[in-house]
Formats: structure tokens, C-alpha cells, sequence
């Protein structure tokens, strides 16, 4: 449909389902689809965060309260998980703005990923 490569389409023909299953009018699946994957977009990516937000700032805070923690492993799995919590920030960053323009990207789905691990 939009001719971009992160686009997939899956048909599903003959399938039929009990009226009680059913999301939205006979025929609007895709309606229903596409609210859907919007809505899911929206609430992943649709807040700002703070640099040291979410899990990463408790992690943060420790790690300069408590000295007697900091070894160089520790140190190393401290700025991976940064290095991973500031992709995720920026990226949800980045679908906010796209959002706001109408113009949502692929990026949630990635974010879904991520957060996943």
C-alpha cells in the first residue's frame, strides 16, 4: 500500500469466525487493524522521557550513591544498558515527533521489540 519496505500485508480469505469474536462491522478488519497498530504505536512512544528516565535512572542513581559497587564489569553492563535505555528514548523521541506531523513509522513495532528482551 504505501510502497515502503517495513510494510507487510497478510491476507486471510474464507476465514470465518463466531459473531462474538468479532472486533468492529463485518468487512472493516482493516479499520480495526489499522486503529489498532495506531493505538499501539501512541502508547509506546507517545511520552517523553528524561534522559536517566525510566529504568535506567534508579540504576544510575546507585551506581554513583554506592562506590563500593562500581567494578569494571559492573561499569561495562551499567553503560550497555544506558547505551540501550538512550536508543529506546531517542527512538520514541523520534515516533512522537512523527506522530504529531501524522506520519507514524514503523518505530513502535521496534520499540515492542526492544522492550521485549
Amino acid at each position: 500500500i504505501t510502497g515502503e519496505a517495513e510494510f507487510n500485508e497478510v491476507f486471510l480469505t474464507g476465514v470465518r469466525i463466531p459473531d462474538s469474536h468479532r472486533l468492529g462491522p463485518v468487512g472493516e478488519g482493516w479499520k480495526v487493524a489499522q486503529t489498532t497498530l495506531m493505538n499501539e504505536r501512541v502508547s509506546i512512544g507517545g511520552s517523553r522521557i528524561p534522559r536517566e528516565g525510566g529504568m535506567i535512572g534508579p540504576v544510575a542513581k546507585t551506581w554513583r550513591e554506592r562506590p563500593e559497587l562500581r567494578t569494571p564489569d559492573t561499569h561495562q553492563r551499567l553503560l550497555t544498558l544506558w547505551v540501550e535505555a538512550e536508543v529506546a528514548r531517542l527512538t520514541g523521541e523520534r515516533l512522537r515527533q512523527q506522530l504529531v506531523a501524522g506520519q507514524p513509522g514503523p518505530e513502535g513495532s521496534g520499540m515492542k521489540l526492544a522492550f521485549a528482551r
